[in-house]
């Protein structure tokens, strides 16, 4: 009997060996415990819940340095989506930098090293937003301003013609970890330089008037300016700390914004608008993701710049005077208004040559008609 328990014992022993043995040759999702020797969950009757399985592919999407001829960017446009294989004999739920990336057509796409699973890339629309402060009295505005484009994505600072900089101590102290921004913002003597190359101007300014209409809400406004920066750049132009922007100003924008607020106090400090103006085009790239008009061509659908427009409204100014259209003592206001309609039009290189061609044929037709009207003033 004795023999026999013993050799019972033995063979029990021998089992649980072969068991064990067993179970450390599985992969660790398939074992007692999980990687890094952590014990699996388990349900309230203590028994093991099974890890779910991960897919081999991860889809993240597409880095900015992708082309937009990429195979991919052509095939979803609106998704943007890069698939990255693991390698065959890692933990699918680790990503390094010996991993391949693949595009699901299989072509070569970006090194996507750093990248994590769930990590949001950043979309190229923000790249295309500059953010414009006029003459800036203090420093700590700059700093915060910094700061909050950082918050939300966005990474270009213009200052015009500032009183204290950008490499101002206070501004450093304010911008807390967006130095970055800081030293990469572009000062300006005037605005104009500031909206160098920018297809689309917005002014923000609170006081409403006859000659500053329409005037969006920036919250309904933000998805257009989304849509509008896949066609060119985009300028937000925020005004001096004491009183905001002028009409000379706003006539070189597109279009008007405010940001609704108490009628007790209306007055927002100046980064405090950039905080909730970049929030809204956040918010709107974010859940719009919109892209031009099906079937148009990028380069016909790319809007003006601001300084081909401008020389477009020097044109028109000189071709309805030479008709006794425009007045002296007239002239402002009747340009203002039509800065309004041409603006918000969203004007294409073609759409200004059309509108050029016309003052032309205006200016052709006033020097044939031997106009007698008074010299301009």
């Amino acid at each position: 009997m004795a023999e026999e328990e013993a050799g019972n014992a033995r063979g029990k022993a021998s089992r649980r060996g072969k068991r064990h043995e067993a179970a450390e040759r599985r992969p660790p999702e398939d074992g007692a415990i999980g990687a890094g020797g952590v014990e699996p969950p388990r349900d309230l009757r203590g028994k093991a819940v099974p890890r779910e399985r991960r897919p081999r592919g991860i889809v993240v999407p597409v880095a900015p340095g992708v082309e937009r001829d990429d195979p991919v960017t052509r095939s979803c446009c609106r998704l943007h989506l890069l698939a990255i294989e693991p390698g065959p004999a890692r933990d699918s739920r680790e990503l390094d930098d010996e991993r391949t990336a693949v595009a699901p057509d299989g072509q070569p796409h970006v090194d996507p090293s750093g990248i994590m699973p769930g990590t949001l890339m950043p979309s190229p629309v923000p790249a295309s937003f500059r953010f414009v402060l006029v003459e800036p009295r203090y420093a700590g505005n700059v700093g915060s301003t910094a700061r909050v484009l950082k918050n939300f994505g966005f990474g270009r600072l213009d200052l015009v013609d500032p009183r204290e900089g950008a490499d101002h101590e206070e501004a450093l102290r304010m911008a807390v970890d967006a130095a970055d921004i800081l030293s990469g913002a572009r000062t300006h003597a005037t605005l104009d330089a500031a909206l160098d190359g920018a297809a689309t101007v917005v002014g923000t300014s609170r006081r409403m008037g006859k000659h500053r209409q329409p005037h969006y809400d920036l919250h309904d406004l933000a998805p257009t300016l989304a849509g509008l920066a896949l066609r060119g750049a985009v300028a937000i132009v925020f005004g001096r700390e004491d009183s905001g922007l002028s009409d000379a100003d706003l006539d070189h924008c597109t279009h008007l914004a405010y940001v609704p607020t108490s009628e007790a106090y209306p007055a927002l400090n100046v980064a405090q608008t950039v905080a909730i103006a970049s929030y809204e085009l956040s918010r709107a790239i974010g859940l719009e993701h919109p892209a031009p008009a099906d079937g148009g061509d990028v380069e016909e659908l790319a809007l003006v710049d601001h300084a081909a427009r401008e020389a477009m409204y020097a044109h028109l100014d000189e071709a309805l005077y030479a008709i006794g259209f425009l007045k002296d003592g007239q002239v402002e206001g009747m340009m203002r208004r039509l800065r309004r309609i041409l603006g918000r039009a969203a004007l294409t290189a073609g759409d200004v040559q059309v509108v050029r061609g016309i003052a032309r044929q205006i200016q052709w037709l006033a020097r044939e008609a031997k106009l007698d009207l008074p010299e301009r003033r």
